[in-house]
């Protein structure tokens, strides 16, 4: 089972968006990054102190989509991976979120059951 989290075409290409409910604390709501037909998430939480990184949402992506900014301390964490690359966490990462994309719809992948 997936959970469905929005169009890809709602996305604005290199730029990142938060989505889940609106309602929820904004550190359990899900980052999502799109590069062309690519799409990244993550949890909306830095590793540095756990604070949400959109404080200021229009700054959150940087360098068309490749990077992700933290609002509160200004670490860089690559797109690609979620690692940092610059700031006070370097070398540490954003936990990263499993997503599928079927008929132009982004979906969260189910964590697999261990029995």
């Amino acid at each position: 089972m997936s959970q469905r989290l929005c169009a890809v075409a709602a996305l604005p290409d290199g730029a990142a968006a938060l989505v889940g409910d609106k309602n929820a604390p904004a550190h359990e709501r899900i980052l999502l990054v799109r590069r062309g037909e690519r799409v990244a998430g993550f949890v909306n939480a830095c590793p540095h102190t756990g604070l949400p990184l959109d404080w200021k949402p229009d700054r959150l992506a940087i360098g068309y989509g490749a990077y992700l900014r933290c609002s509160h301390h200004g670490a860089v964490f690559r797109v690609d991976d979620g690692v940092c690359i610059a700031g006070p966490c370097l070398g540490e990462s954003l936990v990263g979120v499993t997503l599928r994309i079927a008929d132009g719809v982004v979906f969260m992948a189910e964590p697999a059951c261990s029995a």
